[in-house]
């Protein structure tokens, strides 16, 4: 296998839903959307720490179209940030593999990241959180599925970005 880039996007409609998909294609879009528009005015997707998974966690998936086997360093890259200054921002970020009979974590990895409030001059300031997975060596089936899992675990909520190129939260396999 190639090392392998699989970006958090956005469904087609912009809308939060279970799954939002990973793509290998870079984001082509810029701005700040507001993807869950429906429970709050925050720039992007709030997760909540301690809420349940439809507000307190957000999953991404890729499916394999044919036998895919992932082998090699995997680290995410996931943007964030919060409505309070100077703060630390704290997620889990669960690696897993789905079947038709459910879904068996791989990997599952806490980290943080200490951001500014809001935005300096109109600009929204963003942090990535890296969080290195070490090395996976998994085999996916055709149908099969890779998931990330983004929680929020601290205190505070969490800004979570994606799918643009001032903020391309992403997952990366480097094949060994």
């Amino acid at each position: 296998m190639q090392d392998l880039t699989l970006f958090l996007t956005a469904s087609a409609s912009g809308a939060v839903v279970d799954v939002l998909p990973l793509a290998t294609g870079v984001p082509a879009a810029s701005g700040e959307p507001n993807h869950d528009a429906g429970r709050n005015g925050d720039p992007w997707l709030t997760l909540i720490p301690g809420d349940p998974p439809a507000t307190g966690a957000q999953r991404f998936g890729w499916t394999a179209t044919s036998p895919v086997r992932f082998h090699g360093t995997a680290t995410a890259s996931i943007w964030l940030t919060g409505s309070t200054a100077l703060s630390n921002y704290a997620i889990q970020v669960q690696l897993r593999r789905c079947t038709a009979s459910g879904c068996v974590a791989i990997e599952n990895r806490g980290t943080s990241a200490s951001g500014p409030i809001l935005s300096i001059l109109g600009v929204q300031l963003w942090t990535p959180a890296t969080v290195n997975f070490g090395t996976i060596d998994e085999v996916l089936a055709a149908g099969e599925s890779l998931e990330l899992v983004v929680t929020a675990t601290g205190s505070r909520d969490v800004w979570l970005a994606y799918d643009t190129q001032p903020t391309p939260s992403r997952l990366d396999f480097n094949s060994t």
